[in-house]
């Protein structure tokens, strides 16, 4: 079961991520039309900043589990699975930005569909309708969707240190695996016995005394020993890390 479970890490760390994200409410406020826009703008942008915090400590956890579930074993799907949450996220974000622009009158809220209606000859009379929409704004409503939209700004800026944050976390992370792992020796120990058919390694030898008695880093080196090529790999990203 648990060799079953390291197998399908990956999937089954993104399925529990994306669950994560899809859950989260960036809509806030019903559609409000004319006369409380702002309100609508307001709510929403308040909404995605809120969900910026929530992600990262959803990605956080990722981290935290991939270390003590496989002693970062598994660092390479770890990488792949976050960056397919944060596409997703972003994503979700691009949705939320469009249906602003919708609210504030900026865009229309099915511009194909009333192109196609054009194109056939159908009235156009409400394509100029809600073309004119920012016509019936009051300068009240108007002065409050000019500060939901400056909003949006700092919710930009709440999510890019937000970021940056968890990047240099997530460094140290790897690099500290790194050194742990010590996958270099690991290998050279590897390259040795493979060239000496008659050399047997003992467990000692491959764990080559990084891990500090930690048991998780200890399994995951002797499951990459079975893997030399994920090894490799492996090797090769924290070393890229470490340079970063």
């Amino acid at each position: 079961m648990i060799c079953m479970n390291f197998c399908r890490y990956g999937e089954l760390e993104l399925s529990l991520l994306t669950n994560q994200i899809e859950t989260l409410d960036l809509h806030g406020a019903v559609s409000r039309g004319v006369g409380a826009r702002g309100v609508e703008v307001s709510e929403t942008v308040g909404r995605m900043k809120a969900s910026i915090p929530l992600v990262a400590l959803s990605l956080e956890s990722a981290v935290e589990r991939c270390m003590n579930f496989t002693g970062g074993s598994e660092a390479e799907l770890l990488l792949q699975t976050l960056d397919e949450v944060m596409r997703i996220y972003l994503a979700k974000l691009q949705d939320m930005l469009r249906s602003l622009r919708i609210a504030c009158g900026v865009d229309l809220a099915d511009n194909n569909s009333l192109g196609s209606k054009r194109e056939a000859g159908v009235d156009g009379s409400k394509v100029k309708k809600e073309s004119n929409v920012l016509d019936m704004v009051s300068d009240e409503e108007e002065w409050a969707i000019v500060q939901g939209i400056l909003q949006v700004l700092a919710v930009a800026e709440s999510l890019n240190n937000r970021m940056a944050v968890f990047e240099a976390t997530l460094r140290a992370t790897l690099n500290r695996l790194g050194s742990y792992l010590d996958l270099s020796n690991v290998l050279s120990a590897l390259n040795q016995a493979t060239a000496f058919s008659s050399k047997s390694l003992s467990m000692s030898e491959l764990i080559v005394g990084g891990s500090g008695g930690n048991t998780s880093f200890d399994t995951a080196i002797l499951r990459l020993v079975d893997k030399p090529e994920k090894a490799r790999r492996l090797n090769n990203l924290l070393e890229q890390v470490v340079h970063m």
